[in-house]
Parts: C-alpha cells; sequence; structure tokens
C-alpha cells in the first residue's frame, strides 16, 4: 500500500444504519411544514427455502431455511417548493441450517429538492442503500439472501445545495457543492468473493460553477464548468483529485441536426493510477433529432489519456415499445463507481416507483479504472402486459493488472391475470471475464412469482427461482434453486 506523509484517513465513525436514520430524520422534520404529503407504512415477512444457501458445487450443497421480517415506507410529497420520494424497507434476516445466522439487509431509494430562496437557491438530498455484489467473477443467486458471502450492503448518501442566477437573457449560472458518503460494510462478505474487494468508505466533496448561454444566442449553446472534485478512501489507493475546466458548444445547424463540441484542461490524480492524467481534453460529435421519436446523439475525443466515446439514443419505437442505449466513459474509483447511481434515481412516470437509471450490482471494481458502460434498454407496455428487455455490457481499464469485461441480459414479464393476481418471470445472464481468462464463468437466473390481492391492503406471493453456473472449472459450478412465500400488509 501506497504511504504518504499525511495521516491516514480514520475509518468512518458513522455506520451505514446512522445514514439512513439521517435520511429518514430530515424527511421527519419537513413533514410538519408539508401540504399533503403521502404516507403508506408496510411490514411483512418472507419464508425462503433453498438447496444450496451458500451456493458450493453439488457435493457440498447445504439447504436452509431463511426468515425475514421487514417494515417500511412509501413516501411522496410534490409542492411547489419541497418534492421528494422515498422507498425503504429494512429486513431482518434469520438463517436455519447447518447453525443460525442473523443479518440487517437494507432497501432504500430516496431523492428530494426543497427550494429555500424562491427561484435562486436549492438544496438536494439523494439516499440508497443495498446489497451489491462484491466480486464480479464470485457466485451469484437467485435472493439476495443466499450467497451472501458475495455480496456486501452499500450505502450512499448524497446533499448537495446549489445557487442560480441569470445575467439577463444572456447567461445562466449555477454555483453546485457537493458532498457524498459511500458507506461499504463487507462484514457478510467473509467467504468466496470478498478477497481483495474489500474496499471500505470514502466521502467525495466538490465544487463545480457552470454558466450557460441564454436565449439571446438563439442557434449557438454554449455551456462552460470548472469543478474540483476530491474523494478520500479508507484504502490510499483509492483517493482521487480532479480539476476540471471545460467548455461545451451546441449549433443547430436546422431543425433536426446540431453540431456537438467541447474543448477543455483536466487534470486526475491518485495513488491508484501509474501517472497524473494531466492535458487538453475535447470532444466533436454529431445530434440528430428528425422527430419527437428519435434523438440520437454521437461524440468522439481525447479524455484520460487515450480516445473516448460516447453516445446517447432514445426512440418510441411504437406506441407501446420504446428504447433506449447510451454508452459512457469516465474515471471511477471503487466508491464512486458504487456511489454513481445515487446520482441516477428518478420516477417512473408510469409506475410511480423510484428506479435507478444506471447499471448496478456488477461487483466492485478492484481499483482505480477507466470504466466503459454501454446500457440498452426496452420497454413495452400493453393492456394486461408490461415487457421489459435489458442488456449492460461494462469494461474496466485498470493501469495495473488484467482488466474485466461484465455482461448481463436480462428480461421480465408482467402479466395481470385479474385485478387481483399477477404473474410475474424473469431471467438474467451473467458473464464475467478478466484478460487471465483464469475464472471466466457464466450464470443462469431465472423464476416466476404469482402475487395475490387478498384485500385492499394485504398481499400474498409465491415464487420459484434456481440459478445455474457454467465454468471450465468444476469447483466453480453449482446449481440452486429456491421457493420464497411472502406476506405484506400496507396501512
Amino acid at each position: 500500500m501506497t504511504r504518504r506523509s499525511d495521516p491516514p484517513l480514520p475509518r468512518q465513525p458513522v455506520s451505514r444504519w446512522m445514514a439512513l436514520t439521517a435520511g429518514l430524520a430530515v424527511g421527519g422534520l419537513s413533514a410538519p411544514a408539508l401540504a399533503k404529503p403521502h404516507l403508506e407504512p408496510t411490514m411483512g415477512a418472507e419464508v425462503t427455502v433453498t438447496d444450496n444457501i451458500d451456493l458450493v458445487p453439488n457435493g457440498q450443497r447445504q439447504s436452509a431455511v431463511v426468515f425475514s421480517e421487514f417494515a417500511g415506507l412509501t413516501l411522496r410529497e410534490a409542492g411547489r417548493r419541497l418534492r421528494y420520494a422515498l422507498d425503504g424497507r429494512l429486513y431482518l434476516d434469520t438463517t436455519v441450517g447447518h447453525g443460525t445466522d442473523v443479518a440487517l439487509r437494507p432497501d432504500v431509494t430516496g431523492t428530494g429538492r426543497i427550494e429555500l430562496v424562491e427561484g435562486h437557491l436549492y438544496v438536494e438530498g439523494r439516499l440508497l442503500s443495498q446489497r451489491e455484489l462484491i466480486n464480479a467473477q464470485g457466485r451469484v443467486g437467485s435472493s439476495s439472501v443466499i450467497g451472501r458471502s458475495n455480496q456486501a450492503n452499500v450505502t450512499t448518501l448524497e446533499l448537495s445545495p446549489y445557487l442560480t442566477g441569470h445575467i439577463g437573457p444572456y447567461a445562466d449560472t449555477e454555483l453546485r457543492y457537493l458532498h457524498r458518503d459511500t458507506l461499504v460494510d463487507t462484514r457478510d462478505g467473509d467467504g468466496a468473493g470478498a478477497g481483495e474487494n474489500r474496499v471500505g468508505n470514502a466521502m467525495t466533496n466538490a465544487l463545480s460553477w457552470q454558466v450557460t448561454s441564454g436565449r439571446a444566442l438563439s442557434r449557438l449553446r454554449l455551456t462552460s464548468n470548472i469543478e474540483y472534485s476530491n474523494t478520500r478512501a479508507e484504502v490510499d489507493e483509492n483517493d482521487l483529485e480532479r480539476q476540471t475546466a471545460i467548455v461545451s458548444a451546441d449549433y443547430a445547424v436546422t431543425r433536426q441536426v446540431f453540431l456537438l463540441g467541447s474543448a477543455g484542461w483536466e487534470r486526475i490524480a491518485s495513488p491508484g493510477l501509474s501517472d497524473t492524467r494531466r492535458g487538453m481534453i475535447g470532444s466533436v460529435g454529431l445530434r440528430y433529432r428528425p422527430s419527437p421519436r428519435l434523438d440520437l446523439a454521437l461524440s468522439a475525443g481525447h479524455r484520460y489519456g487515450g480516445p473516448t466515446y460516447e453516445g446517447t439514443l432514445t426512440y418510441a419505437i411504437t406506441s407501446r415499445w420504446s428504447a433506449t442505449a447510451s454508452y459512457s466513459e469516465s474515471m471511477e474509483t471503487p466508491q464512486t463507481r458504487l456511489g454513481r447511481p445515487v446520482g441516477r434515481i428518478a420516477l417512473d412516470p408510469q409506475t410511480g416507483a423510484l428506479v435507478i437509471a444506471d447499471a448496478r450490482d456488477l461487483g466492485i471494481q478492484r481499483a482505480v479504472a477507466k470504466v466503459g458502460t454501454l446500457r440498452f434498454d426496452m420497454v413495452g407496455h400493453y393492456q394486461v402486459d408490461d415487457v421489459y428487455l435489458s442488456v449492460t455490457r461494462e469494461t474496466r481499464d485498470y493501469d495495473t493488472g488484467p482488466d474485466d469485461q461484465l455482461l448481463t441480459a436480462g428480461a421480465r414479464w408482467h402479466h395481470r391475470l385479474s385485478p387481483r393476481l399477477t404473474l410475474i418471470a424473469q431471467a438474467q445472464l451473467r458473464q464475467a471475464a478478466s484478460d487471465t481468462a483464469e475464472r471466466d464463468a457464466s450464470t443462469l437466473t431465472g423464476g416466476v412469482n404469482l402475487t395475490y390481492a387478498l384485500s385492499d391492503t394485504l398481499t400474498g406471493s409465491v415464487s420459484l427461482s434456481r440459478s445455474q453456473r457454467f465454468s471450465s472449472r468444476p469447483e466453480d459450478r453449482y446449481t440452486e434453486n429456491a421457493i420464497v412465500f411472502g406476506l405484506t400488509a400496507r396501512f
């Protein structure tokens, strides 16, 4: 480990549960000032019966029963100056098999914004706390209560006050500060899969100033951004300091065609990199928007010490089907990659649920890396059916050691058999490979679920699932089957 003259960052005294409590307390303190918040508490229980709790080869399998009790809430408010949404559950999992084990499992997603000074001063907050995969090449089960040795509880809390202003019709300005805590608890990850991926906690502070041209420039949109960010981690190699100054331009050649370009300077320093990345950055691109149904943007340039590429696509195929695709590259530490989805939480206009528009649960990267993420999603909505298709491919280019290539492809089908009975079927293929090709493996998971509304406030469910791992190494192969019974009450 690299030694530095400054004292090491002390271990974060705040646990993930204190971060969760702080997020809930903010919402609770704000409640008296809310107009008409929507609050729906829930509680329930699940029983999972599995024939391979530790995801080991067939000759070593151990059956187990996992009893899970949970309490949660759904909270919504969409006022003029205060908007927020929170979906949260906290599970208590008790595993009974070849021994008894008890663990807490969070599943919390939240986002919100408050306007402190009308039209000028705002504060945004986001919270994400869920189980994450530790080792991308490790074992993956059909449920988060199975194969816990390769899982970690990850909590990311983000607060961002910002100040906006206007320079007549010529420019809009935004001064923003961001603070993010990423807390990684791998205490359950003491078996296969944890290994070297004990990355610890991290704290990020960033300050940025952005100026965007106003309506005075009708066909040309200019954006300048100056930003400084500093990520401090428990492991020195995962520290990252970045200074960026960049100007971007968007010029409307016609109503459908836009020229894109950017130029600037950037410095990235980290003990996990072989050298400091410093120098000019830039890109050129094209955006094509022939109709409200199609929007395509592609760009190529130079950044992070080499060529970079980016692209986005949104396409309304029919009135029922839509597709989105994106590719982006960034320099990430293990913690900033884990915390990235918290900045991409959004409210689904179709279902009203909180969704995360980013690839998750791909495994914790080993060190600082140039990360390229390709994501494709397709959604279809019918009267009694909803279909979801997704593909994610992520490459991790490390300065030292073998690079990683990760792929997930999944499908999910929702079918409403009746007003009270719903069928859900899903499947996912995962592949993880590295340049050494010593531990390449594929895992296929799938399952079906039946959910029945016993009353307006009580729901029961039963599901069957299976996971199977394919590998050239016999010690890495396994199969796992599980059945889950659940009961949820809403108040």
